[in-house]
């Protein structure tokens, strides 16, 4: 069944859009056929009252009726609070005489947002009708269109209900005891500031709506319909939004739905098509397809021992954003399949557990899924289910799978011949573990909502890796309005040879939980190779990449131009983290701290790379805070603050720094360079901290002192920009020098050493201090004598480009060594980055081997 088409698929639906339209419009003729028989017999024994030629307003006709009467309304638009006052009459628009729906439209009862538009307070019965109206623009703290409380049961018909609003109800607020009839009725565009844009129902009421549409209504909880003692027959719900919880539907109690449409809805919250907490649901003959939450339950969250029994029923395309649990989400409860009138639950999405989590057992009693055997990553825990599965969207396999741009989801994607179009298909189709691990494979090209249909973010497996063809070909675009790629749980997994870009995860209520514009990574174990992540946003945390509680590995990264409130390129909380050849470039805090790098809890080590030209509007670049962090060959330079801490900020740090320079940073307030603070360790080997200001180290004067530690370096101690703040101690060891480093260009960011500086031969190579050893660099790692302070050692190898094995000539063996350096097989040391270096921009690349290919053909 591999050749899929969402279309098609509805042919495995029991029920068709099409063929419950059709049935809903020939009932609803019957329906006002029936309905105009009555309603001609009905007049010729009661009073008919016309408005506006009997009485000016609609409320005077009320007044004056007596049970049984009819007020019969012209159209316009009459500005109007009306009230039923016990009277069980009919009130109605023409649509009454005349079956004419366009008279819905054209009678109008405007609240002018003085209170709800129309009010059942007094006990009426179903004999009270209201009949043929467009009722708006009420305003009021429970049902702004209208609200029915204390025993009232009218029967509302034939009416649009838009544009109110309310506290509770947007369209209608239903409260205690009753028991109306809402029927081929349209609620729009309503909202309420808590529970039930469309319709609220509670306490004790037993509410039948038949042929409604309930759509595009917002509310906190329920942005359709929000309540208990519900039932819904013959009707679609769709496009609702809700803050919290429950996108089309928040139930609870009793609540039965029969051959309702439940599509499109939103939750920022849990549970886009419904929520259900301590309800007992019967869903019949249903659809539940393409809604969306940002947390859990795209389709279905249910919650509180409640009980849900579904029978010939679809629950299709929906989606958990950053959640779990796409299709269906079950915390504590029973979801009851018919197995006789079986249900279909395929291609739902989430970051795991895409078409059903639950925390209990579950007998999946179904005709069609997304794939026959089911592992975690389809339903969550895949131990929590006992399947009976009749048919399968997908054929599971073990093998790699190719994507590509011009792919088709209805290849089978097992060679570049036969590529899928997107990765989320290929992740659903693909299964694997620790003996057999598989990798999707993606050719150059843009892959985005826009261009592929790709569904954001992409969520791995463990045991799975995820390989394009290189940084500057193979783009995952999340368009700026998704996060690119979440990453729950898993283990064993490699990103490789991509850009990861556009990913975004803007300011909503209730969706904080969510952060890593480009990347978040929760409880994972994780290798990014060759990957770069630019112009990402988050407004929490970590614009670039969100890490928490993982062990991430970063090698040959660039994380640039990505913008968050807090760590703009990266997040890092209680997590370990080594980073090898990695940029960190112009990002931004946008409020808060950590402009290049937040770190709290974490142990991190990060050899060889820049942290340049970012921006922190408050707070510190580097932010670390009860970590441990080892830095050795990185250059942080040019960076800005608008608090403190310009460059580097340790609150409670052991930080250990070799070869490391620190150069023209900024801040308005304290710690241009570095910041120590609550009793932070800092020892630095062979570096240069020099021309940051206002200050080159700071001293915090609260709370706990702190100490530094300096080995053969070169530090500015000039024009107080040492500023301890009687505060701690700073030790100056032996080798140390405070002269100026004589930087190749350092207005163009070049802080590699020209040959006068005094800063080439000045380091160490060893550093034991009480008993440990602190550094231990092979002779490899330097040229000359000794080591250089700073991040760059100088060429001193004679002018020999390209000779990476030192022994004074360059030929095809060197080579080799170049392109297992580029492949990845070994990172250089800092005299073959040089010797390979042919072009001066800091990486060995081809174009290198090409430079260094014709200095070989040139000398023979």
């Amino acid at each position: 069944m591999d050749n899929f088409n969402f279309e098609k698929s509805l042919a495995f639906c029991p029920h068709k859009f099409e063929k419950i339209n059709l049935q809903k419009e020939l009932k609803r003729k019957s329906v006002i056929f029936v309905f105009l028989s009555l309603l001609s017999f009905y007049f010729s024994f009661c009073a008919v009252i016309n408005v506006p030629i009997d009485y000016s307003t609609i409320q005077a006709g009320i007044d004056i009726s007596a049970d049984s009467d009819t007020v019969l309304v012209q159209p316009g638009t009459y500005f109007e609070n009306i009230n039923f006052n016990s009277h069980n009459i009919t009130l109605g628009s023409l649509f009454l005489t005349t079956s004419d729906t366009s008279y819905i439209s054209q009678t109008v009862i405007d609240g002018n947002q003085n209170g709800s538009v129309v009010i059942f307070e007094s006990g009426e019965d179903t004999t009270a009708v209201l009949s043929g109206f467009t009722i708006r623009n009420g305003f009021s703290t429970y049902g702004g269109g209208i609200f029915c409380v204390l025993y009232s049961s009218p029967k509302i018909s034939y009416n649009i209900i838009t544009g109110n609003i309310a506290d509770n109800g947007g369209g209608i607020s239903i409260n205690y005891f009753c028991n109306p009839i809402i029927e081929n009725v349209k609620i729009l565009s309503n909202i309420a500031e808590f529970y039930g844009g469309g319709i609220t129902n509670w306490n004790q009421n037993n509410t039948i709506i038949r042929n409604a549409v309930i759509s595009n209504n917002t509310a906190q909880r329920g942005g359709g319909i929000s309540g208990s003692g519900i039932e819904i027959v013959d009707s679609e719900i769709s496009h609702n939004t809700a803050v919290l919880q429950g996108g089309g539907m928040k139930l609870s109690g009793l609540v039965s739905l029969n051959n309702v449409q439940i599509f499109k809805n939103t939750s920022i919250g849990d549970g886009g098509g419904i929520y259900a907490s301590s309800a007992e649901i019967s869903i019949y003959n249903s659809m539940i397809i393409e809604n969306i939450s940002y947390k859990n339950g795209g389709g279905v969250y249910t919650k509180d021992i409640s009980n849900i029994n579904i029978s010939n029923s679809n629950i299709l395309g929906n989606q958990a954003v950053y959640g779990i649990g796409g299709g269906i989400y079950c915390d504590s409860s029973n979801v009851i399949f018919d197995p006789l009138n079986k249900c279909n639950i395929y291609l739902n999405y989430g970051i795991s557990g895409n078409d059903f989590y639950s925390n209990v057992l579950i007998n999946v009693v179904i005709d069609t899924f997304t794939v026959i055997n089911p592992n975690d990553y389809h339903t969550l825990p895949a131990i929590n289910f006992i399947n009976f599965i009749s048919n399968a969207i997908f054929n599971q396999t073990d093998q790699d799978m190719y994507v590509a741009p011009n792919g088709d989801d209805q290849n089978s994607g097992l060679s570049w011949s036969s590529p899928l179009n997107t990765i989320k298909t290929a992740l659903l189709k693909t299964s694997a573990d620790s003996l057999n691990p598989v990798s999707i494979f993606l050719a150059q090209g843009i892959y985005s909502v826009e261009s592929t249909n790709e569904i954001f973010p992409i969520s791995m497996f463990d045991n799975s890796s995820l390989i394009g063809t290189g940084p500057n070909e193979t783009e995952l675009n999340g368009g700026g309005e998704r996060q690119v790629m979440h990453c729950l749980d898993i283990e064993n997994v490699m990103i490789n040879k991509m850009t990861i870009t556009n990913g975004s995860i803007v300011d909503q209520p209730g969706n904080s939980f969510a952060d890593g514009g480009g990347v978040s990574c929760i409880r994972s174990s994780i290798i990014f190779e060759d990957v770069d992540i630019i112009s990402n946003n988050c407004d929490y945390y970590g614009g670039g990449m969100y890490i928490d509680d993982s062990e991430i590995i970063l090698i040959d990264n660039t994380i640039e131009s990505n913008t968050a409130t807090m760590g703009g390129g990266m997040y890092i909380v209680d997590s370990n983290i080594n980073l090898n050849y990695v940029d960190i470039l112009e990002n931004s805090s946008s409020y808060s701290t950590g402009g290049g790098m937040f770190i709290n809890g974490s142990v991190l080590e990060y050899q060889h790379g820049f942290v340049s030209t970012n921006i922190s509007n408050y707070g510190d670049v580097i932010d670390v805070g009860l970590s441990s962090i080892t830095l050795k060959d990185v250059s942080i330079t040019n960076n800005t603050t608008q608090s403190s801490g310009g460059a580097l900020s340790l609150f409670d740090v052991e930080a250990l720094l070799i070869n490391v320079t620190v150069a023209h940073n900024s801040s308005l307030g304290w710690g241009g360079g570095i910041l120590s603070s609550y009793s932070s360790n800092l020892t630095m080997i062979n570096s240069i901290v020099w021309g940051n200001t206002p200050s080159n180290i700071t001293y915090s004067p609260y709370l706990f002192p702190n100490q530094t530690h300096v080995y053969y370096s070169d530090v500015d101690t000039s024009n107080y920009s040492i500023v301890m703040n009687d505060n701690g101690v700073i030790n100056w060891n032996s080798g140390n020098i405070f002269v100026d480093p004589q930087f190749f260009n350092a207005s163009d960011d070049d802080f590699r050493l020209t040959e006068y500086s005094p800063c080439i031969d000045s380091g160490t190579d060893l550093i034991i201090s009480e008993g440990d050893t602190l550094l231990n660099m092979p002779q490899s790692d330097y040229w000359g004598d000794a080591p250089d302070m700073g991040a760059f050692e100088f060429n001193t190898f004679n002018g020999i480009a390209g000779d990476m094995d030192q022994d004074g000539s360059v030929n095809i063996l060197d080579i080799i060594i170049m392109v297992d350096i580029i492949l990845g097989h070994y990172p250089p040391g800092y005299n073959q980055l040089i010797a390979g270096d042919a072009n001066f921009d800091n990486e060995i690349d081809i174009l290198d081997i090409i430079i260094i290919v014709d200095i070989i053909l040139s000398s023979n």
